[in-house]
């Protein structure tokens, strides 16, 4: 779904004046300008929304500054540029026909207020082709953000009827008038015509969105049947515009994007098998594991599974079948403990089979097969028996501020979590889990990706005002609908606010030339006055925020560090061989103050809450990163080749092809997890299509995602 800053025009842009007063009559070469700080965030629940990620958003991070001049014709401007009071803050606009902008962006606020000050002028210079050299200054006022933009009917918003008018509802912008404005527009995802299919009339213009504004009516055939869309809504807090030129302003905005979906008239879509838990492949599945299918549309629940699904290496008339509420997703539970060191498969629609009813093969709800049936796969037991465990092993919730430190002191990073999970003892054995959020009205499901062995969750945000406003202290509710245990609700208790003072980590200079083949010794000032279930946790993050090291939470039992640290603790010690070489990491140390924790109402699972406070700092291991190899595995004579791909655990490779060893396609980006290998290194495969118009094709892999940036 990314959209450039373009998205802020004209209705952002041009909302310089309250729709009461006359918009300045436009200049011959210009007609907007703005400088605009805002933070962009996503929601995907009726919940709660959270600062966009980059993995899920083509690698944009959430903060950024912009510069933006609306020519009115192309070659109207011949060049733009602006100054600022930072360091850093200033530069050269680019041209995109007629717009003329600059956009930087940031994963943290520190780093945009310090390169781009909230205090300060910052002049916008142009040179127009009839209106010669001209330049405004604008400033911007003491930051005054507003409330992030919240859609309050979302579920509603996910299967609409495109023939009739639908309404789309949010929070309303607290303080909002007239003077500020609202953008709005919709894209529609997978579309070879891409674009913008909707947006916001201007200020002044009937339909436009000011300050004031909670809702708008889309009419009837505006969005096409059967198909996704993703809508972004912005409140922009307007600034004193300069108007000595033509309309300039400078704003403080903050940007929420969703998906919303159309219903298909006829379906003729065949469902796809999305996910299979155990993945193909996996081993050491445990004996209490449930297998689940997920499917990418509701499925017709009414089957007769011993025609639709072929078993191997049990016996498959042991399987109880059930379905998730939505219908995508398939949990098959075995009424015995699945059998040890066994290899067992499946196939999904192993012949033809017919709609029913009962339907003798999987389909959806309008009798489309499954596609590309049949499907199969396979996973092997592990050896030792699991069975007995209780589903649920591990819960908690924890509301995090984080600090960051350098060599002598911590400053507040303006940066707010809350931190969600469970942990299953076998896979898939308790769906759906549900959370359910003080004051929100209703809960959210957690789905348990991520292997199916659990589920770890999080949602940042800038301020604590949003923070507190959506994750509001009180008291917190799992639901656990499991598979072999009487379902469950427990209630954690996250309040009074208690976060701790933030740590103070020793030992900077060192931690910035690591021997990563070496132990090494993480040490830090002692947490004041701890209570007794209070408790620290120290992890390391690498460039993709993928945790390299951590320390266990209560209830958990870790591969290096067995036990969580106790609040009393001062050290703990990284065994050699586990930071990943060459590299720029980050180091964090958590103390958590514990409000509640619960061994009772779910007999053999620990749950606790509680607020943390924590301190990163940048760190350094030497010698040379790990490099990726890729190596040929085999050739068909169809033309298909397929690779192993070896690198760095926690690392993200893109495999290209060339067909001239020029011109570079990308041609699958993919992260390779610690299940693909022991210790720093892993692997995973990949399969090529070769083309007969084409005598020969070259193979890369290189690290990162997205487009190359080079040869």
């Amino acid at each position: 779904m990314k959209k450039n800053v373009f998205f802020l025009l004209p209705t952002v842009i041009s909302a310089v004046l309250s729709g009461s007063q006359p918009i300045a009559e436009a200049a011959d070469d210009a007609s907007f300008i703005a400088v605009v700080k805002t933070q962009s965030f996503a929601q995907f629940n009726p919940i709660v929304p959270s600062l966009i990620d980059e993995d899920d958003d083509d690698g944009r991070e959430p903060l950024s500054f912009e510069v933006f001049v609306q020519g009115t014709s192309t070659g109207a401007i011949n060049s733009g540029s602006f100054s600022g009071p930072g360091s850093v803050a200033s530069g050269s606009l680019s041209q995109d026909g007629q717009r003329w902008f600059f956009e930087q962006s940031f994963d943290k606020k520190p780093q945009l207020d310090a390169a781009f000050p909230g205090s300060g002028d910052y002049v916008i210079s142009l040179e127009g082709e009839n209106d010669g050299d001209q330049s405004v200054t604008l400033s911007f006022a003491a930051e005054n953000y507003p409330n992030i933009p919240f859609i309050t009917n979302f579920e509603a918003l996910q299967a609409l009827d495109a023939s009739a008018a639908i309404t789309l509802e949010w929070n309303p912008f607290q303080g909002g008038t007239a003077d500020d404005h609202i953008s709005f527009y919709i894209n529609r995802e997978n579309s070879s015509e891409g674009g913008t299919v909707y947006e916001a009339p201007n200020p002044g213009q009937p339909g436009a969105l000011d300050g004031t504004s909670t809702s708008l009516t889309l009419p009837p055939g505006t969005l096409e049947p059967g198909s996704d869309y993703t809508v972004q809504i912005g409140f922009y807090r307007i600034g004193t515009p300069d108007t000595s030129y033509v309309d300039a302003i400078p704003a403080f905005g903050k940007r929420t994007r969703f998906p919303i979906e159309t219903v298909p008239v006829t379906d003729a879509q065949e469902p796809s098998l999305r996910e299979s838990s155990p993945s193909h492949d996996a081993n050491e599945v445990t004996d209490n594991s449930v297998v689940m299918f997920r499917f990418d549309e509701a499925m017709n629940q009414d089957v007769d599974f011993s025609q639709a699904i072929n078993w191997t290496g049990l016996d498959s008339s042991k399987f109880s079948y059930s379905w998730s509420s939505s219908g995508k997703r398939l949990f098959c539970n075995y009424t015995d403990p699945l059998p040890l060191s066994t290899t067992i498969g499946w196939t999904l629609n192993p012949v033809a089979g017919s709609s029913g009813p009962p339907a003798t093969r999987l389909e959806d709800l309008t009798g489309n097969p499954l596609r590309d049936a049949p499907r199969s796969g396979e996973f092997t037991t592990a050896s030792t028996s699991s069975s007995g465990q209780p589903d649920v092993d591990w819960y908690y919730l924890i509301k995090a501020r984080y600090y960051n430190q350098d060599s002598s002191s911590t400053t507040s990073g303006e940066d707010y979590n809350v931190h969600v999970g469970f942990g299953l003892n076998g896979l898939n054995t308790a769906f759906p889990v549900e959370l359910t959020v003080p004051g929100a009205g209703s809960s959210v499901e957690m789905d348990g990706r991520g292997g199916g062995s659990g589920q770890d969750e999080s949602a940042s945000y800038v301020e604590k005002s949003d923070f507190d406003a959506f994750l509001a202290n009180g008291n917190y509710t799992f639901g656990f609908n499991s598979f072999n245990d009487a379902p469950r609700e427990v209630t954690l208790e996250l309040t009074p606010e208690s976060y701790p003072d933030p740590p103070f980590i020793q030992d900077y200079a060192t931690l910035q030339e690591i021997d990563s083949a070496h132990d090494l010794t993480i040490n830090w000032d002692a947490m004041p006055s701890p209570g007794s279930d209070d408790y620290i946790v120290v992890f390391v993050s690498n460039s993709e925020d993928r945790e390299v090291f951590f320390t266990p939470l209560p209830g958990q039992s870790g591969e290096i560090i067995t036990e969580p640290l106790p609040a009393t603790a001062t050290s703990v010690v990284i065994p050699g061989e586990t930071l990943p070489p060459g590299r720029n990491l980050q180091l964090n140390v958590a103390f958590v103050s514990v409000s509640d924790k619960d061994t009772v109402s779910y007999p053999g699972a620990t749950g606790s809450a509680g607020f943390a406070t924590i301190t990163s700092m940048g760190i350094e291991t030497g010698g040379d990163a790990i490099a990726p190899e890729m190596d040929m595995l085999l050739m068909t004579s169809s033309g298909q080749m397929q690779f192993m791909v070896s690198g760095e655990v926690g690392i993200t490779y893109t495999v290209e092809s060339s067909n001239d060893l020029i011109n570079w396609t990308t041609e699958s980006s993919q992260s390779i997890d610690s299940e693909g290998g022991a210790g720093l290194t892993g692997s995973f495969s990949y399969t090529g299509q070769g083309t007969s118009d084409a005598p020969y094709r070259f193979y890369r892999v290189r690290e990162g995602h997205g487009s190359s940036s080079g040869d």
